[in-house]
C-alpha cells in the first residue's frame, strides 16, 4: 500500500474503526469485492451507481452529524420570520422575486407546516468540522436509496464474513420508512377527523414517472399501508404515484378518480399546481413541502447566517453554531463587507481572489451554475463575477476544502473521492 493511501485511510477511520479493516481487506485482496460479486439488477438506475464499500460511522460521529442537521435546518426554517417578519416587500427585495410572488409563497407559511418539512442537508468534513454546503428543503430527496442497498451488502458472502469477524452488525437508517411515518404523524394531527381514509398521492412530472425502479406503485404502497397500520390498526389509505395534473378539485378538496387525497408529496422542487396549492391553504390537504421549497431551499439563506450585519437576530448559542457549520457566503450585490476580519469591496475582492471563491446560483439544483473559482481561467472567472453581482440572485461561498476518502470507483479499483453527506431531516 502506498503511503497516500495510508494517510487517506485514516480519515475513513474517523469515521469509525472498521472502515479501516475492511480497506486495508480490499486492498490486500482486491478481487474479493468486485462489482459482479453484488446483485445491483434492482437498485442501480439512471445516474446512481452502488457504492461497494459503505460508509460506516460510529456513535460519536452520529451524534455530531445529528447535531448540526438539527441546528442549521431549525436556523434556516426560522429566517422568514425572524429577519423579515414574513413581511411580503422584504422577502421579495432580499431574495429578488416580486412581491406578487412573494405574497403567494406566504399564503402557505404556518409554523406547523415549517416545522414538519422534509429536508436533506449537504454537509463535508473539513478540518474545522462539519460544513453545510446547502440545504434542500424540499420533498425531492436524492439518497434514501440506501433504505435498500443493506440487503445487497448482506447477500455478499464475503462481506458478511467480514461483519462476523469484526463483530459488527450492519445496521441503516429506513430513510424512507422514516419519511412515511413522519408524513402520515403530522398528517393525522394536522387534518384530525378528516384523516380517514389518509390517502396520498406522491406528484411529480409526467415525464419523471417510472424513472425510478426503487418508486414502483406497488411496493411503495405496500411500505404505506403498513406504515398506517402500524400507526393506527383502523387507519386505512392509499399511497398513488401520479402526474401533478392528474389531481381534479371539488369543493376545495383533492381528488384522483373517486378517491379523496388527504395529503400531497410533491417531487418538482415546490412547482404544483395553483389547485393542490389551494387544497392546502383552504387547510383540505397537506402538502410537503410545496412552494415554501423555494425560499427555504435557497442558498441565500446561507447567506443571511454567514453576513455579519444579520448577527443580532441570533442568540449566542446559535452564533456558535453558525461559526462551526456554515462556510462564509455573501449574496452577491454591491457593498462593503468583512472578510477574515478585514473590510473589503466585496465584488472587487471576489473578483481579485479567485482561488478562495465559489459561485452559486441561489435557487440552483443538483450543481447546475456553480463556477469554482480554481477551476476557471482568470477571464472566465471575472465573466461569472459580473454576471453573478448584475443579476445578484447568486452567492458567493468561501471555497472549503475537504480531505480525501478512500471507495471503490466506477472500475473497481479503490481510489481517492471527495466526500459529501447527504443529512436527511423530516420535522
Amino acid at each position: 500500500m502506498n503511503q497516500e493511501y495510508q494517510d487517506i485511510i485514516k480519515n475513513n477511520e474517523t469515521l469509525a474503526r472498521c472502515n479501516r479493516t475492511l480497506l486495508e481487506r480490499i486492498l490486500q485482496e482486491p478481487e474479493r469485492f468486485k462489482r459482479s460479486d453484488f446483485d445491483l439488477g434492482s437498485i442501480e438506475y439512471g445516474p446512481v451507481r452502488f457504492q461497494l464499500l459503505p460508509t460506516f460511522i460510529n456513535r460519536r460521529f452520529s451524534a455530531l452529524t445529528r447535531q448540526a442537521s438539527i441546528q442549521v435546518t431549525n436556523l434556516i426554517k426560522s429566517l422568514p420570520g425572524r429577519i423579515f417578519a414574513l413581511h411580503p416587500e422584504k422577502i421579495a427585495d432580499f431574495y429578488e422575486i416580486s412581491k406578487q410572488t412573494s405574497e403567494y409563497l406566504l399564503q402557505g407559511f404556518r409554523d406547523e407546516h415549517v416545522a414538519a418539512m422534509l429536508g436533506r442537508g449537504d454537509f463535508i468534513i473539513t478540518g474545522n468540522g462539519l460544513k453545510c454546503l446547502e440545504m434542500n428543503l424540499g420533498a425531492k430527496l436524492g439518497g434514501w436509496e440506501q433504505q435498500y442497498w443493506r440487503y445487497v451488502y448482506l447477500k455478499n458472502p464475503d462481506f458478511v464474513s467480514f461483519l462476523n469477524e469484526e463483530g459488527v452488525r450492519l445496521q441503516a437508517y429506513e430513510n424512507l420508512t422514516m419519511m412515511i411515518t413522519h408524513i402520515v404523524q403530522h398528517s393525522i394531527a394536522a387534518l384530525g377527523e378528516q384523516c380517514n381514509p389518509l390517502n396520498c398521492a406522491v406528484v411529480m412530472r409526467a415525464e419523471d414517472l417510472g424513472k425510478d425502479k426503487n418508486l414502483q406503485n406497488q411496493a411503495i404502497n405496500r411500505l404505506y399501508q403498513a406504515v398506517l397500520k402500524k400507526k393506527d390498526a383502523s387507519l386505512d389509505g392509499m399511497l398513488i404515484m401520479c402526474a401533478d395534473d392528474k389531481l381534479q378539485t371539488g369543493h376545495d378538496c383533492l381528488y384522483y378518480g373517486e378517491q379523496r387525497i388527504a395529503i400531497v408529496v410533491e417531487l418538482n422542487h415546490g412547482l404544483i399546481p395553483k389547485e393542490i396549492y389551494q387544497a392546502y391553504v383552504q387547510g383540505n390537504a397537506v402538502v410537503f413541502n410545496g412552494p415554501l421549497t423555494w425560499i427555504f431551499s435557497n442558498k441565500l439563506n446561507l447567506a443571511l447566517l454567514s453576513d455579519h450585519q444579520y448577527s443580532h437576530y441570533f442568540n449566542e448559542e446559535e452564533i456558535d453554531a453558525i461559526h462551526d457549520y456554515i462556510p462564509w457566503t455573501r449574496k452577491t450585490k454591491a457593498c462593503k463587507t468583512l472578510y477574515k476580519d478585514e473590510s473589503i469591496d466585496l465584488q472587487k475582492f471576489v473578483t481579485a481572489h479567485k482561488d478562495l471563491f465559489v459561485l452559486k446560483p441561489s435557487d440552483g439544483v443538483a450543481g447546475f451554475g456553480i463556477s469554482v473559482g480554481k477551476a476557471l481561467e482568470r477571464t472566465a472567472w471575472e465573466r461569472a463575477v459580473d454576471v453573478a453581482f448584475l443579476e445578484k440572485k447568486w452567492v458567493v461561498q468561501e471555497y472549503v476544502e475537504a480531505p480525501k476518502f478512500l471507495y471503490q470507483s466506477r472500475d473497481g479499483g479503490i481510489k481517492p473521492h471527495k466526500l459529501v453527506l447527504g443529512l436527511f431531516q423530516f420535522g
